[in-house]
């Protein structure tokens, strides 16, 4: 950049337009910013809140003229435009007199904009469009470089809208100007002097130096960050429902204007490449209506807030590559599930039960523990086996959701208890096999195995203390280079705490490492 002071500058410019006017100063910042640039601006407010002063304040940090005109119900085009030249009418020419109207102007301020007829807003379509105004037989260029609207409403939408959405899809920053909230700035309002209308300024801003700012605008770029933003606001936008959605209306010439407006902030601190809080600007781009204003900025915020720092590792596939490795870890070094004991009678792997079984001839004794084996590709109802192999043709026994039952089949020989203590005789029970090991116990493997997998967790961790290292360093960095007039310190503070929450994540999943190594070494 030729101006190393020119963040200064401006900075210095935009707190001229806001002084002595309380909680403008963001609105001040982002009009000055749309007016370098080259956008339009509309402003929607109740009366008296400091609308047409804006206009005017902004207008004197400038070279050029100001047109200033209150729209209403009768308006003319010679009101705004010019009155017909009489001279040219005696020589058959139907010409306007434009010097001192709109367009001669450097900067026109409209104020209840919507109230004007379709003759005058169709024709201010075109000077905003093309930037030419039609004289008569003539085509004039005109110096027009903004026009900032004011209305305490916007243009009604759907069959009402008589054309209006083209010129007010044109008007690319808006701005809800609000009346004072905080009591101490109230106050102060009472009882400080009227503020003035021009701004003091000690370097206005020459014509030759905004078309050279907006040459060299255009060589700056959307960085990645920006760009993954917009993606999620788009996506975001396009879930909104019913008639909310239909309001909030992004076209693509808004969109392109949007961006030049997000260059534009970077440019003038000093940058090559937008950053998180240049994207915050967008808030002031896409709303359509008072009623979805907040919702759209608060899709804006959130974006922002949750898209963090990209880094040359890519932490979500690192992050998928350990819950993977985890997974191999708790399957290859502890059981998953319940493992029965299992024994070969007679070449037939079988479940190990224990029933308590009684003698009826042998009256006062105690239950004895029996074992029986069942054979685990038995599914339907079979007689369990002796440790001899042999079938035990009194009892029937069937898998019942991972549980045998076992029905005495001659209950006046045996009789089958619950307990090893007795109680009452049962018809049938129900036994779990014999279990070797328990979810959770660790298995017997190799120390090799174990060694394979705290190199693989080393290396994923080192991956983790790389990204985590290179998204600190880039935080450092950004929290100087995130300074700028246009944005509010708070809002600067959005895309910060959003990095910040993004650190976190990545530090407990780094942490997470530490609970695998514990884990491989059976801690």
């Amino acid at each position: 950049m030729s101006d190393p002071h020119l963040k200064q500058r401006i900075t210095d410019l935009a707190n001229a337009m806001s002084a002595g006017l309380h909680e403008r100063e963001e609105h001040a910042a982002v009009i000055l910013l749309a007016a370098l640039s080259g956008q339009n601006i509309f402003l929607l407010g109740p009366p008296g809140t400091a609308k047409s002063l804006l206009a005017r304040r902004l207008a004197s940090v400038f070279e050029g003229e100001c047109f200033v005109y209150l729209m209403q119900k009768f308006s003319t085009p010679e009101e705004i435009f010019g009155p017909v030249s009489i001279a040219e009418l005696k020589r058959d020419r139907y010409e306007r007199k434009t010097d001192g109207f709109l367009p001669m102007a450097d900067f026109a301020f409209l104020d209840e904009i919507w109230k004007a007829g379709p003759g005058i807003l169709n024709t201010l379509l075109t000077i905003i469009n093309e930037k030419k105004f039609r004289n008569g037989t003539k085509t004039v260029e005109v110096p027009l470089k903004s026009v900032i609207s004011a209305s305490n409403e916007t243009p009604p939408d759907g069959e009402k809208s008589e054309g209006l959405d083209a010129l007010y899809d044109r008007l690319i920053v808006r701005l809800y100007v609000s009346p004072i909230e905080e009591a101490d700035n109230f106050n102060k309002m009472l009882t400080e002097k009227r503020a003035d209308y021009d701004a003091e300024c000690e370097s206005p801003v020459r014509n030759h130096e905004i078309e050279e700012w907006q040459k060299e605008i255009q060589t700056v770029e959307l960085s990645q960050e920006t760009k993954d933003i917009i993606k999620v606001i788009r996506g975001e936008l396009s879930k909104l429902e019913g008639k909310l959605k239909k309001q909030v209306y992004v076209s693509d010439r808004r969109w392109q204007k949007a961006a030049t407006l997000l260059k534009s902030a970077a440019f003038f601190c000093g940058r090559k490449s937008t950053n998180l809080a240049d994207t915050m600007l967008l808030q002031h781009c896409l709303w359509s209506t008072k009623d979805n204003r907040e919702s759209v900025m608060a899709i804006v915020e959130k974006a922002v807030e949750d898209n963090g720092l990209k880094s040359e590792i890519s932490d979500a596939s690192i992050s998928k590559e350990k819950d993977t490795l985890e997974e191999y870890i708790k399957s290859d070094l502890y059981h998953t599930k319940d493992v029965y004991k299992t024994s070969k009678i007679g070449g037939t792997s079988c479940h190990e039960v224990a029933v308590y079984v009684g003698n009826r001839h042998d009256y006062g004794r105690s239950p004895k523990k029996s074992t029986l084996f069942m054979p685990c590709e038995e599914r339907a109802t079979f007689c369990p086996l002796n440790e001899k192999g042999e079938r035990l043709h009194h009892f029937n026994c069937a898998l019942q959701n991972g549980r045998y039952s076992v029905e005495n089949k001659q209950p006046n020989r045996y009789d089958l208890y619950k307990t090893s203590k007795g109680g009452e005789p049962q018809n049938s029970v129900l036994v779990v096999p014999e279990k070797s090991n328990f979810k959770g116990d660790r298995k017997e493997v190799s120390p090799n195995m174990r060694k394979h997998f705290r190199d693989d967790v080393d290396k994923i961790a080192a991956r983790f203390d790389k990204i985590i290292s290179e998204i600190e360093e880039k935080k450092k960095s950004l929290a100087k280079e995130i300074s700028t007039p246009f944005v509010p310190k708070e809002k600067q503070d959005i895309a910060l705490g959003g990095i910040e929450k993004q650190l976190d994540d990545l530090r407990s999943e780094r942490e997470s490492c530490n609970r695998l190594l514990a884990l491989i070494a059976g801690e």
